[in-house]
């Protein structure tokens, strides 16, 4: 029979209310969520705790007074509706949930039951204030603070919880939310990827979750290292569930909530990621590379990015990457450039070279987007020690480090000499990669899968280096970026079931000959010890090469928290901007940080 759930949030303050006629069973699945968020849940009409629901799931949240309200009165706030359809348990019947929530609010609802989206985007975000409840209808209805033990009431006004009550009553308020939580930014469907159902249950059958464009170099080489496998092991089978770009992430939370995530996932070590071995979302992978005897094929580098500051392996680093600077020749000598820059007055003296003969700029750059980011940071490291950036990357604090508003210092000189293309805060990577497919741009910074389709009479004419250096500054020779974050192979709950096919897997795609078709096949940076050559990717196997000639600014991907990384690359664009100083673009970092 179906079910309708009303679920209502009045912002600012966040609090949720359950009403409906037979809303026991849903409301308490969905609440259970909510409840585990740290986001009290109350019944229907009297204000009961809803978050034990017929499930019995949830923490117990506080209880209103039946009929009337608790404390001081607060303000009223007119909801928006927004529906969802709520699949049952097994066994039950259809049910529906009408999802309430007031404008301002912005990360999805991922419920352990897969709240399926029919009408409008809804969400959910960290309550400004959970301790609120109400006790009569809606059209009646005041709200107001709980007063909680020991605590004497406040003002209404004052609406942000006490720091004893976050530890108290809410304890998850992170921007990636686990294990009964809120998903950012995307719909909380099992699409686009093949539906996890029991079925993948059988021990014979590994199911992988990945997204790798199909058609692509990359995803060619994994489909023959997959139909490899199964012939090597005869009874087992490989069950691949694609996900297009960041809809992985999204769809493996709701999946791992229904405790039907995928065995292993290859995905990157990026933004949201970076919470899941913390939210118990995968396993670390500590003790099965010494099992295994995987510990000694990879790189300590590539080890090292993969750990965390507890001590865990969040996975196998599987592939990685190398960001340097590459210059077109012919274009230099076209406009009378005769030498790569190697130093930042030499940078100077080119770009005014190439304004002269009417280049918008030396170096095209998305700088409304993460390329313009990570150029921005590696700049600004000229004169930081790779500590120091390290902090800085983890907690903030542009503004109170000399030596980085020093750096952004530099940064706005090579921007107010032109360097960079006219218009460079309005662009992106796709801009720039196509400035400098089509011979526009003298050079620009470019990661290896850029590298890795540049067109072949532009490759020809390409050099590959580093970003020039000031004098005085930690880096004596050009810098560049690499890393070994790419994609790793991640376990989850489900596949340490199966821990014996997940080793036979992970065991086979790093032994020495299928790590080698990766680079020579597909030309990715593989992080593991040998290197290998890819005559069909020249760029790419050059930039591995460049050992010695380059020195290696500090990644700041794997720093970054996660619910930093987006703020931080929208900061970017005022960077870009002309007339915008050094004092200022650290203040946006910051505020980036909540700062």
């Amino acid at each position: 029979m179906a079910r309708r759930v009303d679920v209502e949030e009045i912002a600012p303050h966040g609090a949720v209310v359950l009403s409906g006629r037979r809303c026991g069973r849903i409301s308490g699945r969905v609440a259970a969520v909510l409840s585990a968020a740290g986001r009290p849940v109350f019944g229907p009409r009297d204000g009961r705790s809803a978050g034990r629901g017929a499930t019995g799931q949830g923490p117990p949240v506080p209880r209103g007074r039946r009929g009337r309200c608790a404390g001081k009165l607060g303000p009223r706030t007119a909801p928006t509706r927004h529906r969802y359809t709520v699949p049952p348990t097994s066994g039950q019947g259809a049910g529906r949930a009408c999802f309430r929530r007031s404008h301002g609010v912005n990360a999805h609802v991922s419920t352990v039951c897969a709240v399926r989206k029919t009408r409008r985007s809804a969400s959910l975000d960290a309550p400004e204030n959970p301790y609120l409840c109400c006790a009569k209808p809606f059209h009646q209805r005041r709200w107001s603070r709980l007063r909680l033990p020991g605590r004497s009431s406040r003002s209404s006004h004052d609406q942000r919880p006490l720091p004893d009550q976050i530890g108290r009553l809410d304890p998850v308020r992170r921007r990636t939310l686990l294990l009964g939580s809120v998903s950012a930014a995307a719909p909380v469907l099992l699409t686009g990827c093949g539906r996890l159902d029991p079925g993948d249950d059988d021990p014979r059958t590994l199911v992988v979750h990945h997204m790798l464009t199909a058609g692509s170099p990359m995803a060619k080489v994994y489909e023959r290292l997959c139909r490899d496998f199964t012939r090597a092991h005869p009874g087992s089978h490989v069950k691949n569930v694609v996900s297009g770009g960041t809809d992985l992430i999204n769809v493996y939370e709701t999946a791992r909530l229904a405790h039907k995530e995928a065995d292993v996932v290859l995905t990157n070590l990026a933004e949201k990621t970076l919470s899941w071995t913390g939210y118990k979302a995968t396993v670390p992978v500590n003790r099965y590379l010494d099992a295994w005897g995987l510990r000694d094929r990879f790189l300590p580098q590539a080890l090292k990015e993969w750990t965390d500051e507890k001590g865990r392996v969040a996975g196998f680093p599987w592939t990685g990457f190398t960001w340097p600077v590459v210059y077109n020749k012919a274009v230099l000598a076209k406009y009378g450039i005769d030498e790569i820059p190697t130093t930042t007055e030499e940078l100077v003296d080119a770009a005014r070279l190439a304004r002269k003969h009417g280049a918008k700029g030396f170096v095209s750059i998305g700088g409304n987007d993460w390329s313009g980011q990570k150029l921005l940071l590696q700049i600004m490291q000229a004169y930081l020690p790779a500590s120091r950036a390290e902090r800085l990357f983890r907690h903030g604090g542009y503004a109170r480090e000399p030596l980085a508003v020093r750096g952004l210092e530099l940064f706005t000189k090579l921007r107010d000499a032109g360097v960079f293309f006219k218009g460079a805060q309005g662009l992106n990577s796709d801009s720039m990669n196509t400035d400098y497919y089509t011979g526009r741009a003298p050079a620009i910074s470019a990661i290896s899968s850029t590298l890795s389709s540049v067109p072949a009479d532009v490759v020809k004419n390409t050099v590959v280096g580093g970003w020039p250096v000031p004098p005085g500054g930690v880096h004596h020779k050009p810098t560049a970026f690499r890393g070994y974050t790419s994609t790793g192979v991640w376990i989850s709950p489900n596949g340490e079931k199966k821990i014996d096919l997940v080793e036979k897997f992970v065991r086979f795609l790093y032994e020495p000959a299928n790590t080698r078709a990766l680079t020579r096949e597909a030309g990715q940076v593989v992080g593991v010890r040998e290197t290998t050559s890819a005559p069909d990717f020249p760029l790419v196997s050059e930039s591995i090469d460049l050992g010695d000639r380059v020195d290696y600014a500090l990644m700041p991907d794997s720093y970054v928290p996660p619910a930093v990384s987006q703020p931080l690359i929208r900061a970017t664009s005022l960077a870009y901007t002309p007339g915008t100083s050094a004092r200022s673009i650290a203040s946006a970092l910051d505020h980036a940080y909540g700062g």
